[in-house]
């Protein structure tokens, strides 16, 4: 498994939308680091990392996306997706390699915001506890978008063989998640309910669900909407149409 994930990335390495991925992710909270040294943003550490939250939010969704077509769109591009499956090695196990590369390379650029916002919440006086809880706030939204919406589009790469309208598609799922993210009901939205449990972490009485069940519901929905997506993508991926791939 280590050759076939070092082979994935010896694809990956070169691809220069990794780059611009890179740089969303870090958009907000460079914006946020922006806008306090220009004073737009002069409230407590608590304040500003809300912000950055809610700045977070859209892109969180669109990041795996964009990662995961980048993935794919080495194969479908270069129509190299029947060489791809013609391998000495099982198509799921070539599937899990592309996949656990997906996930690592998301880890990497996590760590790095993860980072940058700690060191940002230390200069403008954070304590310790407010940086534990905004640590488990932002992982929570970061790893709970992650997860769900890079399994998405590896299931919609697998069956839709087009990596623009599988972009297309993460974009219109983060505008909803916008949208419906403070709604009552935003738990059951898998984008949406990371957003939520995020905030809990940060003040519970504040941003708590409207019932107690709601958190359960809504783990139990991010679950099974995402293992359900990989266990799709491992049973497509043993007859995939493999001939006039689109890009």
């Amino acid at each position: 498994m280590k050759r076939l994930i070092s082979n994935e990335w010896l694809k990956l390495r070169r691809e220069k939308t990794l780059w611009f991925a890179l740089a969303l992710h870090l958009a907000p909270v460079t914006m946020v680091i922006a806008a306090s040294a220009m004073g737009v943003h002069q409230g407590p550490p608590e304040q500003r990392y809300f912000v950055l939250h809610n700045q977070s939010v859209f892109l969180a969704a669109i990041v795996p996306v964009i990662v995961t077509a980048v993935a794919f769109r080495v194969e479908l591009s270069n129509r190299t997706w029947f060489e791809w499956l013609m391998l000495p090695q099982p198509r799921p196990r070539l599937l899990t390699a592309k996949v656990l590369n997906i996930g690592l390379i998301q880890l990497v650029f996590i760590a790095l915001s993860t980072v940058t916002t700690v060191v940002f919440l230390l200069t403008v006086g954070a304590g310790g506890v407010l940086i534990a809880r905004s640590i488990g706030s932002y992982l929570i939204l970061q790893l709970g978008s992650m997860v769900v919406m890079s399994a998405a589009a590896v299931l919609l790469s697998l069956l839709l063989r087009n990596t623009l309208i599988v972009n297309i598609i993460g974009i219109a799922v983060s505008m909803i998640t916008m949208v419906l993210m403070a709604a009552d009901f935003s738990w059951a939205i898998p984008t949406s309910w990371t957003y939520r449990t995020g905030l809990a972490v940060l003040d519970h009485a504040a941003y708590s669900f409207p019932e107690w069940w709601n958190l359960l519901a809504g783990s139990a929905i991010w679950v099974l909407l995402s293992a359900g997506m990989l266990l799709a993508s491992r049973a497509l991926c043993r007859s995939p149409a493999v001939l006039n791939a689109a890009v």
